[in-house]
């Protein structure tokens, strides 16, 4: 029984570590590339209410800067200043998705597929970023 218990917290450890090994990459990625979703950039992310979050929510989340994530959410539809004017609001699950690289699921969200298999997770994880239900 206890052999059980450190063989699964050593697993966790294991998760957590390879997490922060992915997201790290992830932060110079984003800083240094160019945006990942070049062919359907042009089509803005449907934000629907109740899924949204401001860009010191998402830096915060992402462990990014809010300079990137601006810049990253313009660049791919993420986000949008309603009125072309004032705070920029962004697609937490969009947002999730584009943080570990789900295409899948943020081709689902760019049709306004919330219900889509892969976007689940995404959209679960807003609550993490901060939006209230």
């Amino acid at each position: 029984m206890i052999g059980g218990f450190f063989a699964a917290q050593a697993q966790v450890q294991q998760q957590r570590a390879e997490e922060a090994i992915r997201l790290q990459s992830l932060e110079t990625n984003l800083r240094n590339s160019a945006p990942i979703m070049d062919e359907a950039r042009m089509t803005p992310i449907p934000i629907k209410p109740g899924t949204e979050i401001t860009v010191q929510q998402a830096a915060a989340w992402a462990g990014l800067s809010e300079d990137t994530v601006r810049r990253r959410a313009r660049a791919d539809g993420l986000g949008h200043q309603p009125g072309g004017r004032g705070r920029m609001i962004i697609s937490a699950p969009a947002w999730s998705a584009y943080v570990v690289d789900d295409r899948e699921a943020l081709a689902a969200i760019r049709l306004g597929d919330l219900d889509h298999p892969s976007v689940r997770p995404h959209l679960e994880r807003r609550f993490e970023m901060g939006v209230r239900q």
